[in-house]
């Protein structure tokens, strides 16, 4: 399995986690308990897109919106 990839899965899981404990106030064993859920919904996502081998394309367009987003909206809104 490819460790960047890998990572960028952990980094959406986290940042998913982040949100809904703050969202929903949860805490302690009920934190850990969204992480597991969270950490399996995310490996099969992942585990099934590389199967088909749509990750590729699913990371490239996540890549090319952010690079479009930062250089070209952002700049547009900074401008107005």
């Amino acid at each position: 399995m490819d460790t960047i990839t890998l990572m960028f899965v952990g980094v959406v899981v986290s940042l998913l986690v982040s949100y809904l404990k703050n969202k929903f106030v949860l805490q302690g064993n009920s934190v850990l308990l969204l992480v597991a859920v969270i950490a399996l919904i995310g490996a099969f996502i992942y585990s099934t897109l590389l199967q088909f081998g749509y990750w590729d394309a699913v990371l490239n367009v996540i890549v090319y919106a952010g690079a479009f987003y930062a250089f070209i909206v952002k700049t547009i809104q900074d401008n107005k």
